[in-house]
């Protein structure tokens, strides 16, 4: 991927690139995983950006980005009231 970003980059996602950036050039090892809390602030981004932009701007897979975005859609989903998708309804007898 090209290190030349593009002029109309949103500002969050330029210095969620710089920290990613930065985060890799403190590693010696390149097989570190990312740190729960970047990928905190990358479905943040994810959410309002979209998928696909905020995976190509911070150079992660598209859908390790895509899962950890499921996942949080799922625990959102979880803290809110529960409620039925579907309820079958039986004849009487």
């Amino acid at each position: 991927m090209s290190t030349k970003q593009p002029a109309n980059m949103p500002n969050a996602l330029s210095e969620a690139r710089c920290q990613l950036d930065h985060w890799h050039s403190q590693r010696p090892s390149k097989r570190n995983r990312l740190p729960k809390e970047f990928w905190h602030k990358a479905v943040t981004l994810a959410k309002e950006h979209g998928l696909n932009k905020t995976a190509r701007v911070l150079n992660v897979k598209y859908y390790s980005l895509k899962n950890h975005l499921d996942q949080a859609n799922l625990d959102e989903g979880c803290s809110t009231k529960p409620h039925a998708d579907f309820v079958e309804l039986l004849p009487g007898r």
